[in-house]
């Protein structure tokens, strides 16, 4: 999920992924409100997304530098310096709300365990107790270890049978767990393995097929544009319960078919110019908000079937993400009134005489575009 869609070999950008990790997390989040409504109660599949994404823009952005001989150690501290300060950052989050409620002596051991990335597996209880939602970033990294020692060096073909292999794992999963939300807790979590299998391997062919220049989606054109493929993959999840499929089946048919179609309609899809920097704003809180929420959720515990607090629980969260994600912009806007400010001292005017025009002269809305 915190990889960039950016891709190395021809520096083109994909705005539309970045779209689908942004609805991905905030669905994550919907999911996770406090008395979730029925329509959002199946938007765990949406973390199915997120590692079909993962295996794809890492199979795009990493492998020729992994072929150039970029060391596998390298990468995956590359990984780890991208992933754990914003996990960290959530499990510290938790702990600070969990204080309220628990002793010290109960919460530092599962707050160490966290930022140590070790499961919980000896009761039934979340397999990362103080930030649940760990699990699937530590199975990601789990599978970028993979992709970058074993699974780059699969022909097409034998990447297409594991992907069908792990398929042939959901389905197994799913009906042991009577759904497709394996993973998250201790008693299933082993269970989560055929969904990363699955998913990664599954984004990894796709990349490839995409690399070698089949862009055709397998939709008709009229369903193939932006608009109408970032509205199917919630409007598909809200539907599902309402399917008269059992729980095991809706999500196999969603992960195993829909949500892969979609992803692939996505990645065909062409946006107006106007369009990629609102799309990137929406990939660049995906993480943070993805990594922090349970937090803020948690402070809101109480607003179960009470509205307009879950929506200011959901807008709290997303305010959060909004302002890890803009730090970079925060911290460069904070530089260049610092230098306009110098600048005015320097020439002997006051600060207030110089106007929002001059302090950009000079590069500071290069600056700007450049951290954004």
């Amino acid at each position: 999920m915190p990889e960039s869609t950016m891709i190395a070999s021809t520096r083109e950008r994909l705005p539309m992924l970045d779209a689908l990790r942004g609805i991905a997390a905030v669905g994550v989040v919907m999911f996770h409100l406090p008395g979730t409504p029925l329509t959002m109660q199946r938007m765990y599949l949406l973390v199915d997304l997120f590692f079909i994404l993962s295996g794809f823009v890492m199979s795009l952005s990493a492998e020729p530098r992994l072929a150039s001989g970029l060391r596998v150690s390298s990468f995956m501290q590359a990984r780890l310096r991208r992933v754990w300060p914003l996990m960290a950052l959530g499990v510290l989050l938790n702990t600070a709300v969990f204080l309220r409620e628990d002793s010290f002596a109960n919460v530092l051991p599962l707050t160490v365990l966290g930022l140590m990335m070790v499961p919980v597996l000896t009761a039934d209880v979340l397999v990362y107790p103080i930030n649940g939602p760990q699990w699937s970033l530590v199975w990601e990294l789990a599978a970028n270890a993979a992709h970058g020692l074993v699974l780059r060096r699969l022909s097409d073909r034998a990447l297409l049978w594991l992907a069908l292999a792990g398929g042939a794992g959901v389905i197994w999963a799913d009906q042991r767990a009577g759904c497709g939300c394996a993973g998250g807790d201790a008693m299933n979590w082993a269970l989560g393995a055929p969904r990363v299998l699955w998913s990664y391997t599954i984004g990894m062919w796709m990349a490839r097929q995409w690399r070698n220049g089949t862009h055709r989606a397998v939709l008709p054109w009229p369903v193939v544009t932006w608009p109408v493929v970032l509205a199917a993959v919630p409007l598909a999840l809200m539907g599902l319960p309402f399917v008269p499929l059992s729980t095991a089946s809706g999500d196999m048919a969603m992960t195993l078919a829909v949500l892969p179609l979609l992803f692939w309609a996505a990645c065909a899809c062409r946006t107006p110019d106007r369009l990629p920097r609102v799309l990137t704003g929406l990939g660049a809180m995906s993480f943070p908000l993805y990594a922090t929420h349970p937090a803020v959720l948690h402070l809101f515990a109480g607003a179960r079937g009470h509205w307009p607090m879950q929506i200011a629980a959901l807008m709290s969260a997303l305010s959060l993400a909004a302002l890890i994600a803009g730090r970079r912009r925060i911290v460069a806007n904070i530089r260049r009134w610092r230098s306009a400010q110098g600048q005015a001292h320097m020439l002997g005017f006051q600060p207030q005489q110089i106007d929002d025009g001059a302090a950009d002269v000079g590069g500071g809305v290069g600056l700007l575009h450049h951290q954004a």
